[in-house]
């Protein structure tokens, strides 16, 4: 008896579980944005993801506090641009945009993309084309006071800025002229009003436990055009896995984006952390480089558990409305202050054996060449080397990296690059570039001339010819004859679903099907060879770790689609203290993963680089089983490992001191039908509430049945 009544108080204890749910959770005190997504959540037929998404549009109706929506923080041309992203924790499917420009409803156009295509982010003025194919309006997104806030900004010596390593930018107004004496990695952080960064992320859960995150932002304020910050990088801006939780950032987005802030916190849960030891361990890792920088974080467990923390604000409120709050309730938390104490999370570095050495995906041996003939010059840098070995690359790869390879549907080739330097932990991308051949050469230019992390689209084209570099066609020279041979086989393969007429049949243009499932993916089983990626890792003699990336993306992708190349934590990562990573395959799932800040993070915590790349590659099998996906991983000790599924092989290009020319090893892919070993367990609290009614059919309802007793559990 005493065994049944211990039944009966664990159930009850998972009823208590279950009031939790539905819950929101979100940053700031955006209340009306909580509301309205409690308010879907409880409406018949709603889903998590109309519920972060509405309750986001409400935030960027009502432009909260002037940093969503339209209207506020314009860029240093006076424009307002819109970030924005939504992620489905079951099905692990995101959809996002970056730099989208006149279009007033960003986290809906993020919900398009998420809904009508097989991408993951649409950055620029392809993002805002791609809109209006969608329906959307296209309308000026600035201040109604643009001209007299400007000009207040301009007669303060355009104070603050975001470039660097340029003359007399601290003094006065642009253009700037490139400084050439210079230190490639000197960062310098502006500190400017704590509200410059606010960001409206939204974690929901529903009442069948399904997670989803919503987040939109303008950005910040004086930003150079085209530059994208963590809010639409999914594991950056927001996170979700129903298996463990979802977290959502805020801050100096140019520096939260180089830690996968909200992956890691899900990633800490996922390996026992509560949600308010993951906040902790986020801000705690932000502030090793970046102490005096801006950033907050709110993570939510699968069962409802919450936590925040954060840095260098005041303060940090969050919003939460779950089934045991009579109204929205708002907590706040004290932050971490410049000279405060920092806990650290990660080991010091020590010497590497294998020195200097280079690590490159697939066997683009001239790049790993070269990358290894710079590490050896005097006076260069592990920078140096990725770039230089990367550009050999856009030079000379056929077909996936550089110029002339891998066209749009519209027939044009865009380029993506990043390079990455793991001592600093700063970063320069560029995504989605139009016009200029050399994309690894302009990412090296933000990194070094700016304070921003990605510029896309147009605008990242426009920086690039202030740099100096040249505007050019870069597309195929017979891309007439290619592009009308794909349309002969009526468009396929491309990547749009659920729209009208039938994509698999049928090319384009497009209109929308309403009538289809919210979290419906289809994955486009295509050319093993349309993913191919240039990643380099290297170590210099000092141990001095460098990520560098280059491609031309997806062939046939949509107009403005930026796969995983340009995003650190995806294509590329790289921490000193720990090693390096560099990605390639189906950019679209690999950067909803991760993976290789995922690589570098387990062997944070122990894992070999073999062991780190087979459990990448296993996470992302276990959603992703056909699509096509390989890493490279490098420890600081010069150890490395490599993994792949679906591609038929994968090989990588070795050089270090020990061998006398480079090396390349290939290892075979885990195809469709293999195995997979699962690397996250199910989530606990559906598994609990089965075993608990389990015993209870079992030990305790035959014997009210037999007794004739009655018993009426309600299940909230």
């Amino acid at each position: 008896m005493n065994f049944k009544i211990l039944i009966l108080f664990l159930f009850f204890i998972e009823l208590s579980f279950c009031k939790k749910f539905p819950i929101v959770v979100n940053t700031w005190d955006f209340t009306n944005a909580t509301i309205k997504a409690f308010e879907v959540l409880n409406q018949k037929g709603k889903t998590v993801i109309d519920a972060v998404v509405e309750g986001c549009t409400i935030c960027e109706e009502q432009q909260c506090d002037g940093s969503v929506g339209f209207g506020g923080s314009p860029n240093e041309e006076g424009e307002t641009t819109l970030d924005a992203m939504v992620m489905d924790g079951k099905t692990m499917k995101v959809g996002a945009v970056g730099g989208l420009r006149y279009i007033k409803d960003a986290i809906a156009v993020a919900r398009h993309v998420f809904q009508y295509t097989k991408h993951t982010l649409l950055v620029g003025d392809q993002a805002t084309e791609f809109a209006v194919k969608m329906g959307f309006e296209k309308q000026n997104l600035s201040m109604t006071n643009i001209n007299e806030f400007m000009d207040d900004w301009k007669n303060k010596s355009c104070q603050p800025n975001y470039w660097m390593n340029v003359l007399d930018s601290e003094h006065k107004c642009g253009p700037y002229e490139k400084n050439e004496n210079i230190a490639g990695n000197e960062i310098k952080v502006t500190l400017v009003d704590n509200r410059n960064h606010d960001t409206i992320g939204m974690i929901a859960i529903d009442e069948d436990g399904n997670i989803a995150v919503g987040t939109s932002t303008n950005g910040l304020t004086y930003k150079l055009p085209g530059r994208v910050g963590d809010t639409p990088i999914v594991g950056s801006g927001g996170y979700a896995d129903n298996k463990v939780g979802g977290a959502a950032a805020t801050g100096d987005g140019d520096v939260m984006m180089r830690f996968s802030a909200s992956f890691l916190a899900v990633e800490l849960m996922r390996n026992g952390k509560t949600p308010q030891e993951a906040a902790d361990l986020v801000i705690a890792r932000i502030a090793e480089y970046f102490p005096d920088s801006i950033a907050a974080i709110v993570v939510l467990d699968k069962d409802g558990n919450y936590g925040s923390a954060c840095q260098i604000f005041e303060s940090f409120p969050i919003s939460i409305y779950n089934s045991e709050l009579d109204k929205v309730k708002i907590e706040e938390t004290k932050c971490r202050q410049i000279n405060e104490q920092i806990t650290t999370t990660t080991g010091a570095a020590f010497r590497i054996y294998k020195f200097p050495i280079v690590v490159s995906t697939w066997d683009f041996t001239n790049s790993t060449i070269k990358a290894f003939e710079v590490l050896n010059q005097k006076g260069k840098t592990a920078i140096d080397a990725v770039v230089e070995g990367c550009a050999i690359c856009e030079e000379q790869c056929e077909g996936s990296v550089g110029w002339g390879g891998s066209p749009n549907e519209e027939g044009e080739t865009t380029l993506d690059a990043m390079v990455m330097d793991g001592k600093t932990m700063k970063v320069g991308a560029v995504g989605g570039l139009r016009f200029i051949k050399e994309a690894i050469a302009v990412a090296r230019h933000v990194f070094q001339y700016t304070k921003h992390t990605l510029l896309v689209g147009d605008q990242a084209t426009e920086f690039a010819v202030k740099m100096g570099f040249e505007k050019q066609n870069i597309s195929m020279t017979n891309i007439n004859e290619y592009m009308d041979d794909w349309k002969n086989k009526s468009c396929q393969p491309n990547n749009w679903i659920n729209v009208h007429p039938d994509p698999s049949k049928n090319c384009g243009p497009y209109t929308k099907n309403e009538n289809i499932a919210d979290n419906e993916v289809k994955v486009n089983l295509i050319d093993e060879k349309n993913h191919d990626t240039i990643g380099i890792i290297a170590i210099d003699e000092d141990g001095n770790i460098a990520v560098g990336t280059s491609t031309n993306g997806m062939t046939y992708k949509i107009p403005g689609r930026v796969g995983d190349s340009p995003i650190p934590g995806s294509g590329g990562y790289a921490d000193n203290k720990v090693g390096g990573a560099a990605a390639t395959g189906d950019g679209d799932v690999m950067m909803r993963f991760s993976a290789s800040f995922l690589a570098v993070e387990l062997m944070r915590n122990g894992k070999t680089p073999q062991e780190a790349a087979e459990l990448v590659i296993a996470r992302i099998g276990e959603f992703y089983p056909e699509s096509s996906a390989a890493i490279v991983v490098l420890d600081k000790d010069g150890n490395y490992g490599f993994a792949c599924q679906f591609f038929s092989y994968f090989s990588i290009s070795i050089y270090h001191p020990e061998l006398d020319k480079v090396k390349i090893e290939e290892t075979k892919c885990r195809q469709i039908g293999d195995p997979i070993t699962t690397t996250t367990s199910a989530a606990f609290r559906i598994h609990f509430n089965s075993i608990i009614l389990f015993f209870y059919y079992i030990f305790i309802r035959n014997d009210i049945i037999k007794g004739k007793e009655l018993l009426i559990i309600k299940i909230e």
